[in-house]
């Protein structure tokens, strides 16, 4: 279980880490990190309301080119793709 752990922290970006910075690497607090991180971030509603403001607040695209047609498109079905 300590592996696990280990292979978790090392995924976890800076802000997520945060949230579990005090907890050893042992094979106990591998069970608590995930009880930890689903009750953060497995909120359904806020993450649906998170995906739909990244939609709707995304910048106006000052220029009809390629690249930032490309990065609303990108962006759009990112989230679409997760809701």
């Amino acid at each position: 279980m300590s592996q696990k752990f280990y292979y978790l922290r090392s995924t976890l970006n800076k802000e997520v880490l945060e949230v579990i910075k005090n907890l050893e690497i042992t094979g106990d607090n591998y069970e608590v990190t995930s009880k930890l991180l689903q009750e953060r971030y497995e909120n359904k509603g806020l993450l649906f309301h998170n995906h739909i403001k990244a939609i709707v607040e995304y910048p106006n695209v000052q220029y009809e080119s390629f690249k930032e047609l490309r990065a609303l498109y990108d962006t759009f079905k990112r989230h679409l793709r997760a809701l």
